[in-house]
């Protein structure tokens, strides 16, 4: 919710209306900024990505723990810090994508 104290610009204007604009002040300068809605792409390609990220995401779900539990360890074994299910993820959605 916007908060207006005086006259729109004369004082303090921050917050949202609508969802739709979002009044700033950022160091003393006031700005409006319009909601940006990304487009959302239908294209044979996009539709098979998507697809074959939920068939994955599906996969990882129908895992016990103690597979994810492995899949937790194996990510590990890098180094650094990665969770089981971006590892798995990551191997799952090349197979399919592949095998497709």
């Amino acid at each position: 919710m916007a908060k207006v104290e005086g006259p729109l610009f004369s004082k303090n204007v921050e917050g949202s209306i609508g969802g739709m604009l979002t009044f700033r002040n950022t160091k003393g300068t006031h700005t409006i900024r319009k909601k940006n809605i990304p487009p959302v792409y239908q294209t044979p390609a996009a539709l098979k990505v998507k697809g074959t990220f939920r068939e994955a995401i599906d996969h990882w779900n129908e895992l016990t723990d103690q597979e994810k539990e492995w899949w937790n360890r194996k990510a590990g074994e890098h180094g650094g810090y990665m969770w089981g299910r971006c590892k798995f993820m990551s191997k799952e959605f090349k197979r399919l994508f592949i095998e497709d």
